[in-house]
C-alpha cells in the first residue's frame, strides 16, 4: 500500500507548489501574440532595411519569395493573412523607412506592392480553393 499511495491524486506531490509556480512563471514569460508579431516585424524590417548593408536587399527579396513561392504551405498562408505581412511589405517599399527600397528589382517591387495592396492574398485564396 505504501508504494501505491504516491499514485493517489488527492496526495500532493513533493514540491508541487514550486513546480506550479515555475510553470506559471514560464507561461507569463512568453509575449502576447501581438507583441510577438511586433518583434518579428521589427526584426525583419531591421534586417531588410539595414543602412550601408548590401545584403539587406537580398533579405527583402527572400521574404517576398517565401511568401509568393509557398502558397501550398500553411505557414505562408498564415503569413499572408497576418497584418504584419502587409505592414512589412509597405515598410520595404517606403524609401523614408527603408533606404534599400531604392535597390529593389522590378520583380521584387511588384511582389511587395501586391502584398501591400492585398491583391496577392486574394489570388492566393483563389489558387487554394481551386478557382
Amino acid at each position: 500500500m505504501k508504494r501505491i499511495k504516491k499514485l493517489d491524486p488527492n496526495e500532493p506531490l513533493p514540491d508541487e507548489d514550486a513546480i506550479a509556480h515555475d510553470w506559471l512563471a514560464l507561461k507569463q514569460a512568453f509575449p502576447t501574440h501581438d507583441k510577438y508579431e511586433e518583434s518579428v516585424y521589427e526584426a525583419w524590417k531591421a534586417a531588410g532595411c539595414a543602412k550601408n548593408d548590401p545584403s539587406a536587399s537580398y533579405v527583402i527579396r527572400a521574404v517576398a519569395r517565401f511568401i509568393v513561392g509557398s502558397f501550398r504551405s500553411p505557414y505562408a498562408m498564415m503569413a499572408l493573412k497576418s497584418p504584419l505581412t502587409e505592414r512589412l511589405a509597405k515598410a520595404f517599399l517606403d524609401k523614408k523607412i527603408c533606404s534599400n527600397a531604392a535597390n529593389l528589382s522590378d520583380e521584387t517591387r511588384v511582389v511587395l506592392e501586391s502584398i501591400a495592396g492585398g491583391s496577392l492574398f486574394l489570388s492566393a485564396e483563389h489558387s487554394q480553393s481551386g478557382r
